[in-house]
Order: structure tokens, then sequence, then C-alpha cells
């Protein structure tokens, strides 16, 4: 069995959740009469997510696997369970029912459907994981709990959206080096660039178990109870001086930025694989950081 392998559904022209849609679009239209609006755009939306859900829900049902054994890159596993599962999609929530299988006694279960969907931390499918990621960098999870009440689509809690970032930068760490070669290799410097600065700078957090109380009155290095987490950036322009792009990475507070400043060369110099005639003039930032200004020409 392979991993997040494509997905392949037979092609019918019968779907049952879009049967039923048409049928309460139906009663819809039959019982609008007197409705303001607002609320005839919100009585069609959640018609609409409730097919979403429906459907997706029984395109993922088809993904899993029920055999007495299956093999995963060499290894084989049994089947111990099957339970109904509620997976958290872009539409909202989708249940579904999924087989369990284990290696052996005491070890983990796997679980194909998750497997073969690419299911994020065993809760969110792709689609959603992506969404809730992008807004929890941009917003606190209760004030994206709140946005996404009003959009009407998933309705995650705030904890649940607190929680997922957090697993992902656990995963991230574990193979740091790895996704951020492949970032770099990914990145296309922008065709009429000539030059690229790199930047390093600090910013100070209160930190949650930072112990602000305790260290009143002790000398301490910037305010009580914070740290300085680290930001740096690559940024290109073209020879007119006007900024085309900028990478942005930051971390979280670590002695001396050393992996921030790492990131920073790694991307550095994948850029000049792809600019192999560029030269450099050098420039030292904060005293410790060596930034380069780089033509790319």
């Amino acid at each position: 069995m392979e991993v997040c392998q494509p997905l392949t559904i037979p092609a019918s022209s019968y779907c049952p959740a879009i049967e039923t849609l048409q049928h309460r679009l139906s009663l819809l239209h039959q019982s609008c009469q007197g409705l303001h609006w607002e609320d005839y755009e919100n009585e069609l939306h959640n018609l609409m997510t409730l097919a979403e859900q429906e459907i997706l829900s029984e395109d993922l049902q088809k993904l899993d696997v029920n055999e007495p054994s299956i093999e995963v890159k060499g290894t084989v596993y049994r089947r111990v369970a099957q339970n109904h599962q509620t997976y958290q999609s872009a539409a909202g929530p989708v249940r579904v029912k999924r087989t369990l299988y284990r290696s052996g006694s005491g070890s983990k279960c796997i679980v194909p459907l998750e497997l073969r969907a690419g299911i994020v931390e065993g809760f969110w499918l792709p689609r959603a994981a992506k969404q809730a990621a992008w807004m929890v960098a941009q917003l606190p999870p209760t004030e994206v709990s709140s946005l996404l009440e009003l959009l009407g689509n998933m309705k995650p809690s705030a904890s649940t959206l607190a929680r997922l970032p957090a697993k992902l930068s656990e995963r991230w760490e574990q193979y740091l080096e790895p996704f951020e070669y492949i970032l770099a290799d990914n990145f296309q410097v922008p065709a009429n660039a000539v030059t690229v600065a790199a930047s390093l700078d600090g910013v100070i957090l209160p930190m949650k178990d930072g112990k602000r109380q305790e260290k009143r009155g002790k000398r301490t290095r910037g305010p009580a109870g914070c740290q300085e987490a680290s930001c740096g950036t690559l940024s290109f322009y073209d020879d007119l001086g006007n900024r085309l792009s900028t990478i942005r990475m930051g971390r979280m507070p670590e002695s001396k930025k050393e992996t921030l400043k790492q990131s920073i060369k790694n991307h550095l110099n994948k850029v000049l694989e792809q600019k192999p005639r560029a030269s450099s003039r050098r420039s030292t930032i904060m005293g410790r950081m060596t930034s380069r200004y780089l033509p790319c020409t």
C-alpha cells in the first residue's frame, strides 16, 4: 500500500449527496418567501457546506482498507479494529468508518485511510489544515475561531486551532534540515533581480513560562520574563532599487540565533547556485551576523 497515493475514485453519474442537495434546495425555494436575504444566504450556504461534507465523507470512505493484513514500507500490519472517526474538512466535520492496523503487540496503530488521504495529526484534512495553519499565523486562535464561525464553514475550537501549529512545529523541528533544503531548492530568484540583501534582527517577546513575578527586582538582560526571538529576511531588488520579493524567516528564542543564521546561509547558497557569476561584498549586522549584499547578474 502506498502512503498518500494519488486519489482514484470510480467515475459515476450518481451521487446521493447531490440528489439530497437538490431536494433540500427545492424545499428552501418553497419556504423562502418572507425570509430576509441574509437569512436566505445563510441557509443556502449551510446546504452547500452540508452537501460538501457528505460528498467528502462518501469519497473519503472509499480510501479505507479492510483486509486481514496489509504491508506498508516492508512492514506487515494486521487488522485490529474498526471504528468511526470525525475529521475536520474545510467545509466542516466529516464522519467516516475506518480500519486500524498494528504490526505487533504494543505497537502504534496505523490507519490506511489517514495515510492515503494525507490526514494531518489524525484530525485535519489537508486543505483544512493548510487554511487553519495560515490563519493562526496571522491571528490569535480565539480570533480565528470567531472568524471561522462568521464564515460558516469549519468551526474548530480555539484550543484545537492552537494545538495545530504546535504539532506542526514539532514535526518541522524533527526534519528541519531536509525541509529547509526542500524550500530552498524550490525557490526561484526573480528573473530581473540584480541584488539580494540578507538581514537579521530580534524582537523581545513575553514568554508564557517566563516567571516574570519571580524575576522582578533581580538583574536580568531585558524585560523580566521576556526573551529575544529572531527574525531574518532575504530581499530581492531590481536595478532601480525596487523590492521584488522577500523571504521571511523566524525562530523562537535561541542562544546566538544559530539556527536562523544557518537557514539564511543555506538560502543564500541556493541563490548563488542560481546566479553562479554573482560576486559579493560583506557587512556585519548587529556585530555578529555576516550578511551579503549580492549582485545577481
